[in-house]
């Protein structure tokens, strides 16, 4: 839920159908980069859009990718969106793959509760299987999925250099040179979002990137390369 909407009505505690517990623990933002700050995987449900360049899976593949995430100790959010329009171009950019439920091809569209019973469904049986099996993987941190948090701080730095360098264009203010940054940071986006860093990849990229472009003033550059 989207903070200050009021979400919390005697209709939604009715439908809830005596799940109030998970209503008292739902948390609201005011945008979804800060719902998904702390998350390591982000699998958003939809049909698959025709320039997709992220990973798509059905529902029993990412359960499974999404089980052995948080097995590395990295947190996994499902998107939905809204019954009526779905998620946007610019939610689907925050995800790591894409979940879509294989159907008749006209006639892709499943409405919200559907979408929710089947990844509920799915996670459902992919968790018995785990207890049942009590196959309990221990991670560090840096073997953990880097979470939203990471992977942005790496975006904006990695913008931010490249406007300095003036890769997008020399005035830096031109509508043209920001469709063309939109454009650029989104297929860097999917790249990274697409390889599923850990956070230790992530802050080591960060790194790098921050020693290309801000090196160090004391080093002096090497001549046997």
């Amino acid at each position: 839920p989207i903070r200050g909407v009021d979400w919390r009505t005697d209709e939604a505690e009715a439908r809830a159908c005596g799940a109030l517990p998970v209503l008292d623990h739902v948390q609201t933002f005011d945008h979804l980069p800060g719902a998904t700050a702390d998350i390591g995987l982000v699998l958003a449900t939809t049909a698959r859009p025709r320039d997709c360049t992220i990973p798509v899976y059905t529902p029993r593949e990412a359960i499974e990718l999404a089980a052995e995430t948080i097995s590395r100790g990295a947190r996994v959010a499902l998107l939905f969106g809204s019954e009526k329009n779905g998620l946007t171009s610019d939610e689907l950019r925050e995800a790591h793959a894409i979940v879509t439920v294989p159907t008749e091809p006209g006639f892709s569209s499943l409405n919200l509760a559907q979408a929710v019973l089947l990844l509920a469904y799915e996670w459902r049986t992919a968790s018995e299987h785990a207890l049942a099996a009590s196959d309990v993987v221990s991670a560090t941190k840096a073997d953990a999925s880097a979470d939203g948090r990471i992977t942005n701080a790496l975006f904006e730095f990695w913008e931010r250099a490249l406007w300095t360098n003036r890769f997008f264009g020399a005035s830096g203010d031109t509508e043209q040179e920001h469709l063309r940054a939109a454009a650029a940071m989104g297929k860097l986006r999917a790249l990274i979002l697409r390889a599923r860093p850990t956070s230790g990849e992530v802050g080591l990229l960060h790194g790098a990137l921050s020693n290309l472009f801000e090196p160090k003033r004391s080093m002096k550059p090497r001549d046997d390369l």
